[in-house]
Formats: C-alpha cells, structure tokens, sequence
C-alpha cells in the first residue's frame, strides 16, 4: 500500500510564513517605570500566558492562511480493505425458454423468479461482492462487468432486452472466466471467485477441456443451478472435469429450491478478502481555511481578555494611587 504524498499547487505563497513572527513584534513605544526595579513586581503568569496565546494563536492562523492559498493536495494513495465476499460473475440463460413457467400452472416465468433470487443475493451482499451479469442464447451478451454497485448491476439484470434464441454455454462461460481475469482483486488474500449459471437447458460445451483448465488454474468456483434435472452429456462431462471441490449443481423446480440453492451458494462464496482501491488526490484547502478561522478566533478572544484584563489592572493602580 502506497503512502499519501502531499504537495502545493502554489508553492510560491509558502515565502509568506515569513510573516508568521508579526504577532511577535512589539509596537508600542517603551515607559518609563515608576519603579526603581522590576524584581520588586509579583510576576503575573496569567497575563503572560494570554500574552502568549493570543500571539501563538494568530501566528497559527497565519501558518494555515499561507498554506491554503497555497492549496495543499494529495497525490492519491493505495487504501486497503478487508471485508468477507467474493467476486461473483452470473451466467444467464436469457433463451426463450426461460420465458416459460417453472413449474405447471404457475404464472411466474422461470426467468421472473431467477431474476428475483438473483437480485436479493446481490443485494444482501453488495458493496461486499464485486458482481458481474454475462446473458447467453445463442451468443454471450455482457451487461456488467465487476462491480460493486448493487443498483448498477440490479438495472442491468432487469434491461435485459429481448430473448435470445439458442443454448450455447461454453462462450459465456469462457467470457466470464476472461473477467474475473481481467479483474483480479490487487493484493487479495484467499479470495473467492466464482462463477453461477442458471439455466434451464444444458447446452453446449466445445471446449469443456480447455475450460476445465482454466477454472482450475484460476481457483473458479462453479455453480450450476439447473431448472429442471437436465442431463446433456456436454455438461455433464464438464462437472466431471471440475470435480465436487470445484463444482456443484443444483436441481430447482420451483421458488423455494431456488431459494434454497442460493442460501447454500451464499455460504460456500464467503470468504475473507483483502484489496486495495486508489483514493483519487484531494484538496486540503478548505481544511487549513476552518484551521485558521478557529484559530482567529481564539486569537481574538484571547486579545479581547487581554485587553479587558490590562484595562482592569490600570483602573486597580488608578484607585490605589488615589488612595
């Protein structure tokens, strides 16, 4: 993690706290004492000390004055974050089969439901989660990339768009490999990611091998929540490669196994994440401009009981002399 660096954009105005010893110049012309020695006097520490402050205070709100016309910035810095989630790409089935119900007789379509289970998992885990949305019939469509805005990723899952024909799997899935690639965390620790699939139809998978291979290469998490027991040879084979470590589906047939298929998703992807997000440069002017109003201030209060307190002391010698 890179430390914050700071600087001034207007360096030449930092000739100005030259100017910070002002209060310290006496201008009031010397008197001549009534006493023939001043270690006769009782010392006034409180005087001295509200002396001093109010020079201290206005010196102070010199210093930062000078430093906002200055206009001191960062350069940015690396900030570390922990937190427990993953990096989660859903892979769609957006085919006209989904528009189907899914289960006899109701009138929820398959998509409708996994749209709905869909967003109450992001939106529970979100900012948490970096989540991702890849739409596949025929060909993948990406609607999201990682992210770690819940609404962003939720406006994308309901501006699908038209159907899409066709049950091809392996593109998307090589698409939503190539993300989480592209996308790894910055110094993460463990971290989880994973790719979930819902479909209602198994689909093709050309290249299970060369898929296989990078799933495990990358540390992919893959979950497959069928709708329906489909058993087509090419998924089967590719699960087959993965493993149960790596892999593992779900059979749904109605809301509550799709319910049931997330809330075991959701705890088999938690996991302690460690990452680094850049804080752009930011201004610190209009800090050192409150610094030095508070400081003015004081300095103010402190000249107005100094004077109120030396307009006491003359008005006691004034009475004791008439005495």
């Amino acid at each position: 993690m890179g430390g914050e660096l700071m600087q001034f954009e207007e360096i030449r105005w930092l000739f100005a706290l030259l100017l910070v010893f002002l209060p310290y110049f006496r201008w009031r012309s010397v008197r001549v004492s009534n006493f023939s020695s001043f270690s006769i006097l009782p010392k006034d520490v409180f005087s001295l000390a509200i002396c001093y402050l109010r020079k201290i205070t206005a010196a102070i709100a010199i210093v930062f004055i000078v430093i906002a016309l200055a206009n001191p910035i960062s350069n940015g810095r690396m900030v570390m974050h922990f937190g427990s989630g993953a990096s989660i790409v859903f892979v769609l089935d957006m085919s006209a089969s989904m528009e189907g119900p899914i289960s006899g007789g109701l009138s929820e379509t398959r998509w409708k439901v996994a749209e709905d289970v869909v967003e109450r998992f992001v939106s529970q885990r979100c900012p948490k989660d970096r989540v991702a949305l890849i739409g596949f019939g025929s060909m993948p469509i990406i609607f999201s990339n990682l992210t770690s805005n819940c609404r962003a990723f939720v406006r994308a899952l309901k501006g699908r768009g038209d159907d899409l024909s066709g049950t091809v799997i392996g593109w998307p899935l090589a698409n939503a490999a190539a993300i989480l690639a592209k996308e790894e965390i910055v110094g993460s620790m463990a971290p989880s990611r994973v790719i979930v699939l819902v479909s209602d139809g198994g689909g093709s998978v050309e290249n299970r091998l060369e898929l296989a291979s990078i799933f495990t290469k990358s540390n992919i998490k893959f979950y497959w929540v069928s709708i329906g027991n489909d058993t087509s040879s090419d998924m089967a084979q590719f699960m087959d490669l993965m493993g149960p470590a790596r892999s593992e589906k779900f059979v749904v047939n109605d809301a509550k196994e799709f319910d049931r298929a997330f809330k075991k998703i959701d705890a088999l992807t938690k996991g302690i994440v460690r990452y680094e997000t850049w804080q752009p440069r930011s201004s610190f002017k209009r800090d050192a401009i409150m610094i030095a109003l508070g400081a003015t201030v004081f300095s103010i209060l402190f000249a107005m009981f100094d004077f109120e307190l030396r307009k006491a002391l003359r008005r006691r010698k004034i009475q004791r002399g008439a005495l």
